[in-house]
């Protein structure tokens, strides 16, 4: 990930004080620390986290507004109810976004494996 630069958070206090935190926090999702952001001109992207799921944009911020979302220019996502559906560009429902609908979330890279 040369190049790239990354927002972490990591527990304040209690017993996981220093451990990357997971979840939504100040408006942002986090996944073992690292802040997850949209995939730069996606525009909105889906991730579950801890089993919840979150839409959120290309800065990263969990958007929670009750409306209709563009990616690419077309309407994809809508939030109603505290819940995430697919939409058409007519804006009518496709189905609810599921867990099976989320992003990969990134995977650690590395060039050796070594046995201990």
């Amino acid at each position: 990930v040369d190049g790239d630069t990354y927002t972490y958070y990591f527990t304040e206090s209690g017993s996981n004080k220093g451990a990357g935190y997971s979840g939504e926090k100040n408006d942002y999702l986090y996944y073992e620390g690292r802040q997850l952001e949209a995939d730069s001109g996606s525009d909105y992207q889906v991730y579950e986290v801890d089993g919840k799921l979150y839409l959120i944009n290309e800065s990263g911020k969990v958007q929670t507004s009750s409306k209709f979302y563009k990616v690419d220019g077309d309407y994809t996502y809508e939030i109603s109810g505290g819940k995430l559906y697919w939409v058409n560009d007519d804006k009518e429902r496709q189905g609810e976004v599921t867990s099976s609908d989320a992003e990969n979330i990134y995977e650690v890279e590395y060039e050796k494996e070594y046995d201990l």
